[in-house]
């Protein structure tokens, strides 16, 4: 009799252990079976908002967060807690990728073909709220089964007289001066600008702008050594970061998208969100709104969330008991509720809370 008590004992040791390295193994492959549906899930929108857009390069990307419940064996409620699951997809629908922004250097172009980052983070409670400081709104046939979705813009339109001097950078892929890039501080005088290949590099359409301060045209100069740098890439208000030159007319004013600058309002077209790498790093010695900045200024998606778990009255509690005839019963009433909060922070400095709330149904503990 001692030995079957000994042998029932290790067996119900053995069988705990290995339930528990079960139920581990079954989290994990949960857990990697959301993330791998969330990112295709990510590209597959990302590929219909950049079909839907007009612009030249129809370039999208979007940000998807899935909070997705993955049961616990340990939870005594077998309370489904909900796991953030991030996916992003970034597409590019065009054949012309050096297409322009318009047809002459007057006309304004169209604030959706600016780069804009989009956001979807499901079951959002607060969505009108959020969505009221989005500054990239999707049109009716972009939004269909998109309801979640808002977006910011990484940049805006500017236009300015080409400074006296100029710093550009341009690429160097033979490695001509040592790197991949080349780094050059030009004067105005040593710019020079010729027709863009396509659209008005056609003589029948540059009948269709009034004069030639209207023409789009590529600015460029050359270098001591007499080669020949289109300039796409250039520092126009001398603030120590590029900005990507569209177009600059016979004038030398030029046309350009800027990545930099502080927004002062939630709903500003441009600059909301910037995105470019050498703002977000956060480098040793860079300030932020005049002060030094630290790992908390980073833009964009904050990957920290807050996340809580109620239990409602009248309360979720266990019942365990012995029926008559000897049947024991265990039964679980489940009143609760999980909210989990995600950031996103704006160049602004203002934190963007979107509150995504689930409850769990009567009689269902884990499709929620």
């Amino acid at each position: 009799m001692r030995n079957k008590g000994q042998a029932i004992a290790e067996l119900a040791i053995f069988g705990s252990l290995l339930l528990f390295c079960a139920s581990i193994l079954i989290q994990y492959a949960i857990e990697a079976n959301y993330q791998q549906s969330t990112q295709m899930e990510a590209f597959r929108k990302a590929l219909q908002i950049g079909f839907y857009k007009n612009g030249p390069g129809s370039a999208a990307g979007l940000i998807l967060i899935k909070d997705k419940p993955i049961p616990d064996t340990r939870d005594q409620f077998g309370f489904a807690e909900r796991y953030t699951m991030a996916g992003s997809g970034s597409v590019t629908w065009d054949n012309n990728l050096s297409a322009g922004y318009g047809k002459s250097f007057s006309a304004t172009p169209d604030v959706n073909d600016l780069p804009s980052t989009y956001f979807e983070v499901g079951n959002t409670s607060n969505l009108a709220a959020v969505q009221s400081k989005a500054t990239a709104p999707l049109d009716a046939a972009t939004n269909a089964g998109l309801n979640d979705v808002f977006g910011v813009y990484n940049a805006r339109f500017e236009k300015a007289d080409c400074p006296d001097t100029i710093t550009v950078v341009y690429a160097d892929p033979e490695h001509i001066y040592g790197g991949d890039y080349r780094q050059e501080t030009i004067s105005k005088d040593q710019i020079a600008v010729m027709l863009q290949d396509g659209g008005f590099g056609d003589p029948s359409a540059i009948t269709d702008v009034a004069d030639d301060t209207e023409l789009l045209m590529s600015p460029y100069y050359r270098d001591a050594d007499g080669i020949k740098h289109k300039i796409q890439s250039a520092d126009v208000d001398g603030d120590g970061k590029l900005e990507t030159i569209i177009a600059a007319n016979i004038d030398k004013k030029l046309l350009y998208i800027a990545y930099h600058g502080a927004s002062t309002t939630l709903n500003t077209l441009g600059g909301a969100v910037q995105i470019d790498s050498d703002y977000t790093a956060i480098k040793a010695g860079d300030k932020v709104h005049g002060r030094p900045a630290t790992p908390d200024d980073r833009q964009g998606f904050i990957t920290d969330s807050e996340k809580t778990i109620q239990h409602t009255a009248p309360g979720s509690s266990i019942w365990k008991g012995q029926f008559l005839g000897g049947t024991v019963h265990s039964i679980t009433n489940l009143n609760a509720n999980q909210a989990v909060t995600h950031k996103i922070r704006l160049n602004s400095g203002e934190v963007i809370d979107v509150r995504a709330d689930f409850i769990a149904p009567a009689g269902d503990l884990y499709r929620w």
